[in-house]
């Protein structure tokens, strides 16, 4: 039950034939009179659409929008119908059903109304057998419709006859009306423009989403011109603000909203623009979505028909392309891309509606999906899939938040992006990021900056596995790769693949370093020259301590023949032996590992670590001593500030993790040869 008085945010929509008695109904009702321009008095019907404030039962306030029935204005109609959220089909009991009451409960069906009443008018003009037969008739056109067993409530706006019961009736399908959501962010489909001498520029419309605030600061994306260069993105201020024509200081989706800018001209905007809340929204050419196919449509859609397309109060001429079939048959659905001759701006979740042009009429509509996915010919299994679910996770915002993660991949999103994608304001992402980090459905790195969906790392494993085992079949004398170049071959994103690495490495499915690493069941078993050689520079690897031989000297301190050290010093590197701290020097893994002990030892208990005392730490010079430094800092166990260490973000960090991958290029001892 609605409080006394309250304005709440749920818009009534006609809908219906030419001259059965919308307009007058809603000025029975309202005490409005819709048609407002010159012409529509001079006609006596209307042309564009009109907006009137009702008071219902228990004083609960509405906006009531009333549409043209005829034909030639279905685009003025569809623009109306889009934010409704109760339709008020209207049928005149003389006339009965007509082609345009079929049209206008089709396009209220496609574009998602699921509540409404039929009332039945000019019931003073009519005997009660007639009264019946309309009856009948409305009810065989709403079979099997949202309106299938909604009640009829007969009235006359003349007479008033039947109005109690119509009005009741009216207030209780509002009153079980689910409210609008309010939580995503701003955007106002523009429907009408106008000046208003000493206030400026007004713009009218009903939001399809989130709240605006008196003072809020907003962004005009105008669409006319098929240019979408900044020059058509306006920043202006909301100086003023009526809902239903009453100031108020907050206007809500689903209310009748009266907003007076600053800092643009009337001039400047038309119908089809976009008031947005500031760094959301794109103007997009392609719009993909589900789309349905009216039953009575008595010719199949092939691919790439051309049709009009009617999303909110911007229509625009597209090419319809089926994304996986090529044609539609009448009362199916299917993926569906629009290709359209200008911008517009839409969201997930928006309803749409296409009409052909010969002959002029409503085939089917449905829902927007995505509005920036790049232009398909036809999607893949994988990517048909990713179409569903997003479908599916539509109105749901943790799903949406999940969805958008998944479907970037084994890169990642950042943060940002997925914000941005999601059209949700920064408290709702947060808590829905949030619930999806605790449950491990995704994971972060990079400080809480880059997302990526505990799936695709599976995915990425599996994929690495795989590429390995290749590798290994291909070259089954090696026992290691280097992971730049497996990075390479998988696309990956560097860090995504460093937690898949260090996780296998865990689970000993591999071996290596983490600069190379192989499957741990190819077991290579060495030759006698590789054992020899891997033996003797390991012995002087761990002899020379912090103090490693340069690649070049090593050859003179092994005691074996040049060739042999060249193959012991490979072996060593790509099983994890030897570290690869520079482009002239590797260390022994046991050096390295007491190194790091010291080092995090040191700045646990003094918090911080002048750079140039580190060799005295770990009795080494200071050309190794800094290169160790840096080699540390691309793992995270340290952070560099100047001349001076500190403790970083992942001090325990296992020197075979690949925080620093790809940010040093290796040489190894096959490029260069060894020198006596």
């Amino acid at each position: 039950m609605e409080s006394a008085g309250q304005t709440i945010n749920v818009m009534v929509g006609t809908a219906g034939h030419i001259d059965h008695g919308k307009t007058e109904l809603v000025k029975l009702l309202t005490g409005c009179d819709t048609d407002r321009l010159k012409e529509e008095k001079q006609r006596g019907m209307s042309i564009d659409l009109g907006f009137a404030p009702c008071s219902l039962a228990d004083n609960a306030n509405v906006g009531i929008v009333d549409v043209p029935g005829h034909e030639r204005f279905i685009r003025n109609m569809v623009a109306g119908a889009s934010s409704i959220d109760v339709v008020l089909l209207v049928v005149a009991a003389d006339d009965g059903v007509m082609p345009q009451t079929r049209e206008h409960l089709e396009v209220v069906q496609l574009l998602g109304v699921k509540r409404g009443l039929v009332a039945l008018t000019k019931i003073d003009i009519v005997d009660e057998a007639r009264r019946q037969r309309a009856i009948e008739q409305i009810r065989e056109l709403t079979r099997g419709t949202f309106l299938e067993g909604a009640q009829i409530a007969p009235v006359s706006s003349i007479t008033a006859e039947g109005f109690d019961g119509f009005y009741e009736a009216l207030s209780e399908v509002v009153a079980q009306t689910p409210r609008r959501d309010t939580q995503g962010v701003f955007r106002l489909p523009i429907e009408r423009v106008f000046a208003v001498k000493g206030y400026g520029t007004v713009v009218t419309g009903v939001p399809a989403s989130g709240q605006v605030q008196l003072g809020d600061q907003l962004e005009l994306i105008r669409v006319g011109s098929a240019a979408q260069d900044p020059s058509h993105r306006l920043t202006c201020r909301v100086r003023g603000l009526q809902v239903f024509g009453k100031d108020t200081r907050c206007g809500l989706a689903g209310q009748c909203v009266a907003v007076n800018l600053a800092q643009v001209g009337s001039g400047e905007i038309g119908r089809g623009d976009a008031l947005v809340s500031k760094g959301y929204f794109q103007p997009t050419q392609i719009v993909t979505g589900e789309l349905s196919l009216l039953s009575r449509v008595t010719k199949p859609l092939a691919r790439r028909t051309p049709v009009a397309l009617h999303v909110g109060t911007s229509e625009r001429q597209a090419k319809a392309v089926l994304l996986d079939r090529k044609e539609l048959v009448a009362g199916d659905s299917c993926p569906v891309q629009f290709l359209l001759d200008g911008p517009i701006v839409a969201g997930p979740t928006d309803r749409f509606v296409i009409r052909i042009h010969s002959p002029r009429m409503t085939i089917g509509g449905g829902v927007v999906v995505d509005t920036g996915m790049p232009r398909q010919r036809k999607l893949s299994e994988s990517k048909l899939h990713g179409f569903w679910a997003r479908r599916q996770s539509l109105g749901d915002p943790q799903a949406t938040v999940v969805h958008l993660v998944r479907q970037a991949g084994s890169k990642g999103i950042s943060r940002g992006d997925l914000q941005y994608a999601s059209e949700l304001k920064a408290e709702q992402f947060g808590l829905c990021l949030e619930r999806a980090l605790a449950d491990g459905t995704v994971l972060a790195w990079d400080e809480g900056r880059m997302i990526i969906h505990a799936e695709a790392l599976k995915e990425l494993e599996k994929r690495l596995v795989e590429l390995l085992r290749k590798q290994h079949e291909e070259a089954p004398k090696r026992s290691a790769f280097a992971v730049d170049q497996l990075q390479g071959q998988l696309g990956a994103a560097q860090e995504p693949l460093a937690m898949v690495i260090e996780g296998l490495l865990g689970r000993e499915q591999v071996q290596g370093d983490g600069w190379q690493i192989g499957l741990a069941e190819a077991k290579y078993e060495l030759s006698p020259a590789e054992r020899e050689g891997a033996e003797a520079v390991e012995k002087v690897y761990l002899s020379c301590g912090a103090r490693p031989p340069k690649f070049e000297e090593l050859a003179g301190m092994v005691g074996v023949d040049e060739t042999t050290a060249e193959l012991g010093l490979k072996i060593l590197l790509e099983r994890g032996r030897l570290l690869q701290i520079s482009e002239k020097f590797a260390m022994h893994a046991e050096v390295v590992g007491r190194a790091r002990d010291v080092l995090v030892s040191y700045l646990g208990e003094h918090g911080q670590l002048i750079s140039a005392e580190y060799k005295n730490l770990i009795d080494s010079e200071r050309k190794f001593a800094i290169s160790l430094l840096d080699y540390f800092d691309r793992f995270g166990i340290s952070i560099r500030r100047g001349n001076s260490r500190f403790l970083g973000g992942k001090p325990a960090a296992s020197l075979r993790s690949l925080a620093g991958l790809g940010r040093a290029r290796r040489r190894v001892a096959g490029k260069k040869r060894l020198r006596k």
